[in-house]
């Protein structure tokens, strides 16, 4: 009887000394911290200038509609150019470039008279980019342009008749750069400078129109530095 009465008072102190030394942790709630929003490394922004080789291919059709009679003529050439660029590089995604072709002129026979073309053009854009790869970058060009082109017809008596135009379209382009380093990139592009149509009222004695429609692309090699 004693020995279960110690025991009974062993387990009395022992519950009690549990009880009032006894610590119930409180439950915490987690918290998942919000992330920061993205901001654009100064690596992504920046200006930047390049230089490329251009096969520019000049396509021209003109329509003469005189006194009832029409007649269709098709002027196509290839020139070769220069084209320099210069740019700003809002983030990765996004650019804003300018554009500017020289491109050497071209001399052809029409029958038994010379004939020249000449073009001189300049664009601005927005540049949007897709990086497809860690070091490559698909884009797009979306802008306008300013053509500038002499057709010079010489006639077998030394003169010359020189129809020149001066004119802006809508203008836009995809292409491709390969990023070297951080300094070096590499591109390869095409641009659709100009595709429009003009016409021309002729005056007496003539009595019609001449329509001009011409269309002008831009293949581009080149090389660009970042800033």
């Amino acid at each position: 009887m004693r020995k279960i009465l110690y025991s009974l008072f062993a387990i009395s102190a022992l519950s009690s000394s549990l009880i009032a030394g006894g610590h119930i942790s409180p439950v915490k709630k987690s918290v998942t911290p919000t992330p920061p929003a993205p901001v654009a490394s100064p690596e992504d922004r920046g200006f930047y200038a390049g230089v490329a080789y251009s096969y520019i291919n000049y396509d021209l059709t003109k329509t003469t509609n005189t006194n009832g009679n029409r007649t269709t003529a098709t002027r196509d050439t290839e020139h070769n150019g220069v084209m320099f660029q210069a740019g700003y590089r809002h983030n990765r995604y996004l650019s804003f470039e300018g554009r500017y072709w020289l491109v050497a002129d071209k001399s052809f026979m029409l029958g038994n008279l010379k004939r020249t073309k000449n073009l001189n053009a300049w664009g601005l854009y927005f540049k949007p980019t897709y990086p497809v790869a860690k070091a490559i970058d698909l884009y797009g060009l979306l802008g306008y342009a300013h053509i500038k082109t002499d057709f010079i017809a010489y006639r077998a008596n030394g003169t010359t008749n020189v129809q020149k135009l001066d004119d802006n379209d809508f203008s836009w382009g995809a292409g491709l750069s390969y990023k070297i380093n951080d300094t070096f990139q590499v591109f390869a592009d095409f641009v659709r400078i100009y595709d429009d149509s003009q016409t021309k009222y002729l005056a007496a004695p003539l009595v019609g129109t001449k329509d001009w429609d011409m269309t002008i692309d831009s293949y581009n090699v080149g090389v660009s530095y970042r800033f």
